[in-house]
């Protein structure tokens, strides 16, 4: 007998993802925005495929706000130390 998934199964992951990946944006990117990608796919596998694919997207975009962001801080981390007091 095969287990039909049912549509609310996956729609539960993509809420919490959608969270994540809200939450993501504002406060920790290189947290949230993994959590949310891996939620967004679970969800797509559990048959939320429209709002999961979102999700995932919403997840990916966290990641990369974190690499700009990361790169960002790397490039003025040189002219931070240079005028530090000694």
């Amino acid at each position: 007998m095969v287990k039909k998934i049912k549509k609310n199964e996956g729609r539960i992951y993509s809420i919490i993802g959608l969270i994540c990946g809200i939450i993501g944006l504002i406060v920790a990117p290189v947290i949230f925005g993994p959590v949310a990608l891996i939620l967004g796919l679970i969800a797509r596998k559990k048959g939320d495929k429209k709002f999961g694919l979102w999700v995932a997207i919403l997840g990916g975009l966290d990641i990369v706000l974190s690499i700009i962001i990361f790169i960002y801080l790397l490039s003025i981390l040189p002219s931070y130390l240079s005028t530090a007091p000694a």
